[in-house]
């Protein structure tokens, strides 16, 4: 069982990156939303399965009908938490509910803004299960497990990476 599913655009994958690493480091367990890469049932039981999902609010993200689709699925199970990227004027009331505003956050691992999603964390999951890893090693927890980027370039190079840099 994930602890939190992150679902955002490709757009926002950075800003993700850098959440998710928060995340791990907090010491929960993260499952990133790769689209093309996994089925529509796959997302739903990660969504189901977690304690948390996360939902990362930008202007190409509320244009997703997968990302409102996910979104919706969370709320009904009461697992959503909204997470505001950027400032911006949602046409459906459903974006306008907002966990946490990062739209003054620049994509940086300053903990002001990274707090604010933590906490957010922390109350719907609970405490984390397992002491968090170091900083490297939470990136290769997130780049190296199952369904991953990292992994799904692997599987198409002719010669294996060296690093996860690689792919930076």
């Amino acid at each position: 069982m994930t602890d939190v599913f992150m679902g955002y655009r490709p757009e926002d994958r950075q800003k993700a990156k850098v959440l998710a690493e928060a995340i791990v480091r907090r010491g929960y367990s993260v499952w990133w939303e790769m689209p093309k890469e996994v089925s529509l049932e796959d997302i739903e039981n990660e969504i189901h399965n977690s304690r948390v999902a996360i939902a990362l609010w930008s202007k190409p993200s509320v244009q997703s009908p997968l990302m409102l689709r996910n979104a919706k699925l969370a709320q009904e199970l009461g697992k959503l938490i909204t997470v505001r990227l950027e400032r911006f004027e949602p046409q459906d009331e459903f974006y306008k509910i907002v966990d946490v505003d990062l739209s003054d956050w620049h994509g940086d691992a300053q903990p002001v803004y990274l707090d604010q999603l933590l906490l957010a964390v922390e109350q719907k999951a609970g405490p984390a299960q397992h002491v968090g890893p170091s900083s490297q090693q939470a990136v290769d927890y997130l780049l190296n497990r199952p369904g991953s980027e990292f992994e799904f370039w692997q599987t198409i190079s002719h010669t294996p990476a060296q690093s996860v840099l690689e792919y930076q």
